[in-house]
């Protein structure tokens, strides 16, 4: 086993240091890709000093030379504590040529990314030779420290920006809808609902609906779906008689879905955690491996372990499932819960924590008891992308334990609507 040496120096790259601050000094002003640059991302503290005092100067347009920059120093008493002037006047010896400037800014930005990786990897370190934290706990600071880093680490310091008359050109696209006027493709949603909304029965359905290309209760499907539906809450026996009910409520097989519903339930991996690093990244390898387009998670507070009153916390697990979309390409659908006793208030609302959840969301559904007697469930809508649907009626009927699983939309009159056959079929 090789021994760490304790005594080793931090990375650095001083010289590099001293080239963005010559350049400054030289330009009598930051280059705007130094824009970004923190003192702390500087190792030498004479170094951060001198940037930090930069950064006020430019900030109040004063222009930054060695005379005024002298001047700032020592009104701060902190002009022996860098070097004094013939510091300063060290750092003019060379400039970088304007294309260097983002390598050398890169090069600085590297090794401060080191030294805070070896800063929390000695922190959690302390805190498991002292015994003080639970190993959950220990594992939860690594994962958020080194996930900070990460998000450190992915920020560029390309143009963020773009001309209005640029971004504005060519023709409008017109929405590509995967359910018509509620789920556009590339879209993140919500499906919540009160204590025996049916929920996860009823999002089932929508797995079911997507992956044969018929309609969600009245909403139209445009084409058939990838579904991969990640089953967390129900025993797996459950989940299965419960699909199985719903395909044949349909009028299909579960052959027919095959190659286009996969399903993630306990049974197939005991655990499924979105703050678990490396179960986010085999969940990404398994959904590009099937190609699917929607990822929806039954549900979400069996899939993590935060307070999900804490917002950052929160913030942090629907990071992850922005992750999961932007290196599959599949959309998410989270469900959710909605408070009790929050009736005639909006849906986004209602939802149960923190409001990076609703944040999250570009569309909302939220399912609320009807009637529990006749099983009448209302669906409201809320998104970003169309005008508000208006509320669905709908009942499910059938044997919960044997038989089809019928979903019918619910007229004013009390009769049902019939389901449609496949779009496929003619």
């Amino acid at each position: 086993m090789n021994e760490y040496n304790l005594e080793r120096e931090l990375p650095s790259d001083t010289a590099s240091e001293r080239a963005l601050l010559g350049t400054a000094l030289l330009n009598s002003r930051i280059p705007d890709e130094m824009a970004g640059l923190d003192p702390g991302d500087f190792f030498l503290d004479s170094h951060r000093r001198i940037l930090s005092v930069m950064q006020a100067m430019q900030e109040e347009q004063e222009p930054i030379g060695i005379v005024f920059l002298t001047q700032r120093l020592m009104a701060r008493k902190e002009l022996e504590a860098i070097g004094g002037a013939g510091y300063l006047a060290d750092l003019t010896t060379g400039v970088l040529p304007s294309s260097a400037v983002p390598h050398y800014i890169q090069r600085v930005r590297n090794k401060a990314l080191a030294r805070r990786a070896i800063h929390a990897s000695e922190a959690i370190s302390a805190a498991a030779y002292e015994g003080s934290e639970s190993v959950d706990r220990l594992i939860q600071q690594a994962q958020d420290s080194f996930l900070r880093l990460a998000l450190e680490s992915s920020a560029g310091d390309a143009d963020m920006f773009e001309d209005i008359a640029d971004f504005c050109a060519g023709p409008d696209r017109e929405p590509d809808w995967l359910i018509e006027g509620l789920i556009e493709r590339g879209s993140n949603g919500i499906v919540a609902a009160d204590p025996k909304g049916m929920k996860s029965l009823t999002t089932a359905y929508m797995a079911a609906c997507l992956g044969l290309g018929l309609p969600w209760l009245q909403l139209t499907v445009k084409q058939r779906v990838k579904v991969a539906l990640v089953s967390r809450e129900d025993n797996p026996e459950t989940t299965k008689r419960r699909l199985k009910h719903i395909v044949s409520g349909l009028g299909a097989n579960v052959e027919e879905l095959r190659g286009w519903v996969h399903v993630n339930s306990k049974k197939q991996s005991p655990s499924m955690m979105l703050d678990n690093p490396k179960e986010v990244a085999n969940l990404i390898r398994c959904i590009k491996r099937w190609g699917s387009e929607v990822v929806i998670f039954d549900v979400l507070n069996k899939l993590h372990v935060q307070d999900e009153n804490d917002n950052t916390k929160l913030r942090m697990i629907m990071n992850q499932i922005d992750r999961v979309q932007a290196e599959t390409g599949a959309q998410a659908c989270v469900l959710h819960h909605l408070n009790k006793g929050d009736t005639g208030q909006s849906i986004t609302r209602r939802l149960r924590g923190a409001g990076a959840i609703a944040g999250f969301a570009e569309w909302i559904v939220g399912i609320e008891v009807e009637d529990e007697a006749s099983k009448v469930r209302c669906m409201k809508f809320e998104t970003k992308a169309g005008s508000s649907l208006e509320p669905i009626y709908y009942r499910v009927s059938g044997d919960k334990d044997k038989g089809p699983t019928y979903f019918n939309v619910v007229h004013a009159a009390g009769e049902p609507e019939p389901e449609p056959k496949r779009r496929w079929e003619k």
